[in-house]
Order: C-alpha cells, then structure tokens, then sequence
C-alpha cells in the first residue's frame, strides 16, 4: 500500500527537466562530422614523401595510401577524350605484344601457320585465357592471384610444344600485368609460374606426371608469393591466408581442368599428345591384334622395324614416340590379302609367280590405300595416318618394273606405273620409318648376316633412297642421316647374330651328313651316289647381293 500512494506521490512532485529532441540531435550530429577535418595535411607537387633506405612512418604510411587512392579516383573520374587515349594505349600495348609473338612463330614456327586448326585452337586458348582473367577481376571482383594463369601455358605445352607455350607465357603475363593497373607483380607471377608450368607438363605422360607437375608448381608459387610478401612488407598470417585460398586451389584445380580438357581439343583440332600415343602403343589395340592374327608375318616384321626407327629417332632427337607408334600402324592395309607379301608366305606358294607384273604392283600399292581406310575406320590421329601414306614414298617397286621388262617392250612399260603412290615423307619421323622398313626387310635375305655385311647393307639401302630423292621433303641433315645409320646397325646386329652350335645338334648333322655320302643300295639293282635333293627356290621378290648389300627392292618391304 505504502509503494502504491509512492508511485502515485512521487509524479506530482517530481518533472522531468531535460527531454530528448531527435531534431536538434541530428543537426548536432551532422555538424559535428562536418567539423572534422578530411585532410590530415596537404602534399605539395614534387614534394619528396620517401625516399630509399629511410623508415616508413605513420605520416609517410597515410600519405602512399593517400596517394594511391588519388591515382584510383582520377583514373575513375577520367571520361570522353582522356578515357579513350587511356584505352587505346592499353590495347595498343596488347597488340604490339601480340604482332611480336606472332612474328616470332612465323620464322621459327612456320608449319604453325600452315595448318589453320591449330591456328584456331591457339587463337581459342589465348581468348579463353583473358576471358578468365576478366571473368575473375571484373566480373566476380576476386583477387588477382584467382586468375587461373596456367591455363594457356599447360594447353599449349601439352598440345604442341615448349617454344609455343613459352612465348605465349610471357606475351599473356605482359598484357595481364598491363590491364591490372599496370600490375608488373602479376606479370612477374605468371611469368615464373607459368615458365615452371610449361617445363613440368612437356612431356606429361601418365597421371603421376600431372602430380609433379602440380608439386612443382605449389613450390613456384610458394617462392614468388613469399618473395613478394617480403618486398611489400606483408604480415605472414595475410602471406598464408592469400596462399590457401588462392593459390593452392589454383595450382591444383587449373591442371585438373588441362587433364580434361586435352582429349577435347585433340579430337576437335586434330592434335596428338603423348598421351594419346601411349594409348595407342598398346599392342592389343584392336587394330593391331587383327594384323597380329590375319598377317603375324607382318605384325612381326612391324614390331621389329618399330625398335629400329624408336633407336634412330632418339638418336636425332625426335619424336621417338610419335615413330614407335607410327611404325606399329604403318603396314595394317597388308591384312586384306596377306598372302601376297613374302613375310606372310611362310614358304609356301607365291601367289606372284601367277601374276603379271602389273597386278602384282597394284595389289602391293594398294596396302597403303587400306590402311589409310583402316585409320579412319578406327579413329587413328592424322600423325599416325603419315606414316601409313609416307612410309614408301614414291619408290619404284623395282622387282616387278625389270620383270615387266624382261616379259615386254620396255618402250611401253611406263615406270611411273611401278611406284608407289607417296607422297615422300614430309617430317623426319616418317622418313626413319621408310629407312627402318627398308633395312629391316633387306636384311633378312642376307646369307650370312656379319656386322660389316650388315653395315654395308644399311650404308647402300640409305644411299639409294637419298639418289631416288625420296628424303628430299624431310629436312633430314645429312648428320642425322649418319647417326640414324648408325643406330640401326647395333640393332640389326643384336637379331642376326650367330647363335652357338650346341653339341647334340654338331652330331645330328655330321650324322645326316654321313648319310648323305654314304652309296645307297637299292634291292640288288646297281647303287647310285644321292645328295640332296634339290628343291626349287620359292621366288622371294627381291634379289640382295650379300656381299655388297645392294638391293633390288621387291615386294617384301
């Protein structure tokens, strides 16, 4: 009761002196913040702040910052004429950058610019570079170092090769730097990275190639990142945190998405990498198990001329895998009618001896025709088809060409008719798998294979396909043509050597030898000396002098 008349009393007595009044607080408010000063100070034009090798303080700190947001307003306040000279300056930057590039590739690139596919797709790699840069800067307003700078380095390193990849590097890194506000820390970035990125993918062939490749480009950059957060004087904990959200993503995503995006380009611009060619050195490749069962003599005799030319190609320098596979596919047109090729004939008939020259050169020409046919029906990149078309260029099938001769007028027999449809070897790949073929088949009618016989043989095989003309297109040195001689002959070597006569197979032909000698009596009718009896020589289509290695090519190369 008592509170109760309290807090009735209390009112009556009591009056509030000071109210709140909204209005007059806002106005006080606002003059306040008008009161306080903007500036902490003025700048005045070419007034030194800093200089090197002094310490920065807090007023120098909050004169760079000033400075810089200055600089971002009055680019973002420019317009009309000054906004256009500004634009067209970046864009001519770009296109100098480009124009160098370019001409660069021209010279020292020029089959580049010979296929319009592969123009196209470097043309497509470089746009969907910048568009990602754009996409990431402008359009989700992330940080710079979100910039997926790998993507056009890893393509163009895994798609074509170093010197391609390499010179798109740095003109991208350039013209990046130059439209992030002339951000030469990023040109830097993607200069190094991407220089790393290039080495570590050029000869990518298996996944555990893509991981080291993604190791190595983490470590490149964890060292530019840090080199550059010691120079800006950047707290560690801002180093890491830039670290983890951006750039290990970056190093692990963007080579995940090359890994997938390489089968897309190689089947729409026709291109070959080093992974595709592993696939297809797989010797139970449809293709290859169907030569293996329809014609094993010449799925050998591939097997064979591919250890060769992969020898030779190293040995120059080239693209040993690239002629590997090419070997492996470059006789598949014989499985149609295998048995007309000698290495398929077992020692049987020869299905030539009732043929006239002219069909017999028709038949064998053709092989070439079924293969490329073959290819397309199983999807075989245009860098195999090669060396199914070049393999014999247009060499004379010489065998059947005197046979024709011997059998006519030579006044009516048009040599042209006899050789093979070409064209010659257009890389040097090709032309090592012609020599490879050549010499490989030869050498298998040499009587008594020694190396210096086996020597010769190789010297006069290369020396008539030089003289015919037939490695004229190849850009072959004769250097490289020495050294690939030479590095066919320890080969050819190693599979004709003599093996060791054991004792047991001595006796056996001392034994038949005896009996051969011995008169034989034939139930009380007079006896005879017998020998051997003479078996007819199956025709082999080519005729080889031992001695000197000359070779009169047939149909069994």
């Amino acid at each position: 009761v008592e509170l109760e008349i309290a807090r009735r009393l209390v009112p009556a007595f009591l009056v509030p002196n000071l109210k709140f009044n909204q209005a007059i607080t806002g106005e006080r408010k606002e003059k306040a913040a008008h009161d306080v000063p903007l500036i902490k100070g003025y700048v005045k034009q070419n007034e030194r702040i800093i200089d090197s090798h002094e310490i920065v303080t807090e007023e120098v700190y909050q004169k760079l910052q000033s400075l810089s947001l200055a600089l971002q307003e009055r680019a973002a306040a420019r317009t009309g004429w000054a906004q256009l000279k500004f634009a067209a300056g970046k864009y001519l930057f770009a296109v100098i950058l480009l124009v160098l590039a370019l001409l660069y590739l021209y010279f020292y690139r020029k089959s580049l610019f010979d296929n319009n596919l592969l123009l196209g797709m470097v043309t497509l790699i470089f746009l969907l570079q910048l568009a990602g840069a754009a996409v990431i800067t402008r359009l989700l307003e992330l940080s710079p170092l979100a910039i997926p700078l790998l993507l056009a380095p890893m393509l163009l390193s895994i798609l074509l090769d170093f010197g391609v990849a390499f010179i798109f590097t740095v003109t991208l890194s350039l013209i990046l730097g130059a439209s992030l506000s002339n951000d030469y820390t990023f040109t830097f970035m993607m200069l190094v990275v991407g220089s790393v990125a290039v080495f570590s993918v050029q000869k990518i062939r298996n996944r555990g190639h893509m991981f080291r490749a993604i190791l190595f480009i983490l470590l490149a950059y964890l060292v530019v990142h840090v080199i550059f957060g010691l120079l800006h004087f950047e707290p560690m904990k801002k180093l890491l945190v830039d670290f983890t959200i951006y750039l290990v993503p970056n190093a692990i995503l963007v080579p995940t998405i090359v890994y997938l995006l390489i089968g897309i380009f190689e089947r729409v611009f026709d291109v070959t990498t080093d992974i595709s060619l592993l696939e297809l050195s797989d010797l139970n490749h449809p293709l290859l198990k169907q030569l293996s069962v329809k014609a094993p003599g010449t799925f050998h005799h591939s097997i064979m001329v591919a250890n060769l030319a992969e020898a030779a190609a190293e040995a120059i320098k080239a693209n040993a895998l690239l002629t590997r596979v090419g070997a492996y596919f470059h006789d598949v047109g014989k499985m149609f009618k295998p048995e007309y090729f000698i290495e398929n004939q077992m020692g049987g008939v020869n299905k030539h001896d009732s043929l006239t020259p002219h069909m017999s050169c028709l038949i064998l020409a053709n092989h070439v025709k079924a293969g490329l046919e073959l290819a397309d029906k199983h999807n075989l990149p245009r860098s195999v088809k090669q060396f199914i078309a070049e393999h014999h260029g247009t060499s004379l099938m010489t065998f059947f060409y005197h046979k024709a001769v011997e059998n006519g007028d030579s006044k009516e027999i048009n040599e042209n008719d006899f050789r093979y449809p070409g064209p010659k070897p257009q890389s040097k790949e090709t032309a090592i798998l012609m020599l490879a073929d050549s010499v490989e088949a030869a050498s298998r009618t040499l009587q008594n294979p020694t190396p210096q016989r086996i020597r010769n043989l190789v010297n006069t095989l290369v020396e008539n396909k030089i003289k015919e003309g037939q490695l004229d297109e190849c850009n072959l040195t004769l250097q490289e043509i020495r050294e690939i001689k030479e590095a066919f002959i320890p080969i050819l070597t190693g599979i004709h050597h003599l093996r060791i006569e054991y004792p047991a197979e001595a006796l056996d032909r001392d034994k038949r030898g005896e009996r051969e000698k011995r008169p034989v009596e034939n139930r009380g009718e007079r006896t005879v000396k017998t020998g051997p009896v003479p078996q007819p020589t199956p025709s082999t289509g080519k005729k080889t002098d031992t001695e000197t290695g000359k070779e009169e090519y047939g149909y069994g190369s």
